[in-house]
């Protein structure tokens, strides 16, 4: 996730590169982009990424974002389209048994890929959030990794998982638990 900033009270310092990290990006809601972002945006297209415009986009030039070919666009979501609709791409990252989860790539360093994921299969009755169990994971990246290390919370040591290649190129690893949340730390 790429948060923009105003360039006013921080300076605007996105690129066409820091994005290129990204194989697609949604601009929800994007009223009053700055000039620095809109061509940061468009290098971005010209170079191949994929833009998910939802709603209203604004700011000098962001005709030249609706416009380009690498970009979809939809006034209303809530007007009967769905954004499986709108992928240009399959999604980056699939869970298998973690019927309610969330995900969160990060990209600290050149060589690192973390992913986070919640657990939000939460029992009210029992009062718990139950763990799922052998989690396969298909993550999209920009390389392959040679380690998977998982983290979680009262784990002393991180747990290595064996990586492997899905039959569509991603990287695969099982995670046997994952209670409320989870970190799986890819590395080249």
């Amino acid at each position: 996730m790429a948060v923009f900033h105003d360039g006013v009270l921080r300076e605007d310092d996105v690129s066409a590169a820091r994005l290129a990290r990204y194989s697609e990006i949604v601009l929800p809601g994007c009223s009053s982009l700055t000039a620095v972002q809109v061509k940061a945006l468009v290098d971005y297209a010209d170079d191949g990424g994929r833009l998910v415009v939802v709603g209203e986009i604004g700011g000098p030039g962001a005709d030249d974002i609706t416009n380009h070919e690498n970009t979809v666009s939809v006034k209303n979501l809530e007007r009967g389209a769905s954004i499986d609709e709108l992928r240009l791409a399959p999604p980056q990252v699939t869970l298998t048994t973690l019927p309610h989860g969330a995900v969160n790539l990060q990209h600290p360093a050149d060589d690192v890929v973390t992913l986070h994921i919640v657990n939000y299969d939460y029992d009210v009755e029992a009062g718990i959030t139950p763990s799922a169990l052998d989690v396969r994971v298909e993550v999209a990246l920009p390389s392959a990794p040679t380690r998977a290390a998982l983290y979680a919370p009262g784990q002393a040591t991180p747990l290595e998982l064996e990586i492997t290649a899905s039959e569509s190129g991603e990287t695969s690893v099982v995670i046997p638990s994952i209670g409320t949340y989870v970190i799986v730390e890819f590395r080249r």
